[in-house]
């Protein structure tokens, strides 16, 4: 009797577990939830089977524009998996390594650096970009202290948003 009481509670269990995930997700608009299991990439189209591992990381994803240039946004994503084909700038969340009160005190020295960058073609901000990509992803993974990882990708990240700014002003 014990046995088949048990059945039936596992069985409920795993029926209303069920159920709650598939409401949840159908909830939620992003691919990053703690019930997702798979994850599906919007360039590719392509559904692979993801685990529910925590293990976060900042990728950069592609955004449709009407107006070029269109530059990608950073997304925390649940793990690897779920990032899918997006580039992965480093592992952990997006925000963790962005001192967003530096980043607003290096605001007064925008205007001087933007005036520098008027000289500098548009090929080579671009690269720019790329290289400045590259260089926080490899900043991430420095034996450094956090507080040290965190004001080097916050300098990156807000000269690489120069660039940006400078190139879309172009267009």
């Amino acid at each position: 009797m014990k046995k088949i009481i048990i059945t039936i509670l596992l069985l409920l269990t795993f029926s209303f577990t069920s159920y709650a995930q598939y409401i949840e997700g159908q909830s939620s608009s992003n691919n990053d939830n703690i019930y997702t299991t798979l994850a599906s990439t919007d360039m590719s189209n392509d559904v692979r089977m993801c685990t529910l591992e925590y293990a976060p990381v900042c990728a950069e994803v592609q955004v449709q524009c009407i107006k070029a240039p269109c530059f990608p946004v950073n997304e925390t994503f649940w793990n690897a998996c779920m990032a899918g084909d997006n580039k992965i700038l480093y592992a952990w969340t997006c925000d963790m390594y962005i001192n967003n009160l530096a980043y607003t005190r290096y605001q007064v020295y925008a205007p001087k650096l933007e005036t520098r960058l008027n000289f500098i073609s548009t090929d080579v901000l671009y690269d720019a970009i790329d290289y400045t990509n590259n260089v926080i992803q490899k900043t991430a993974l420095l034996k450094l202290t956090t507080s040290e990882i965190r004001d080097r990708i916050t300098v990156y990240t807000f000269i690489k948003d120069l660039f940006k700014k400078e190139i879309s002003s172009r267009y």
